[in-house]
């Protein structure tokens, strides 16, 4: 059994649950190195891209932008916003 985060929202300031994991490849000819982060499923919460504050996705207004509501409306950001546009073009 996992031990609890001692992290918490900055919202409702209830633990967050999951976490990140980390993963690195190598390409065979050893010049290319990819590293992704990526959320594990049981993951509740965002870390905002532009203030790093964590919140709860049910503490948030617009979850899927990967940022809190503070930097949302001061960065005059749409639910529509990607963040990374070109990502999209490598998978």
């Amino acid at each position: 059994m996992e031990e609890p985060s001692n992290e918490v929202c900055s919202v409702c300031r209830e633990p967050v649950a999951g976490g990140f994991t980390v993963q690195g490849s190598e390409a065979s000819d050893g010049r290319q190195f990819t590293i992704e982060i990526a959320g594990t499923p049981d993951r509740d919460f965002n870390d905002c891209d532009a203030c790093n504050t964590r919140v709860h996705y049910r503490c948030s207004k617009h979850p899927k932008t990967g940022y809190c509501d503070r930097c949302f409306e001061k960065y005059g950001l749409e639910d529509y916003f990607d963040p990374w546009p070109w990502s999209k073009v490598h998978k």
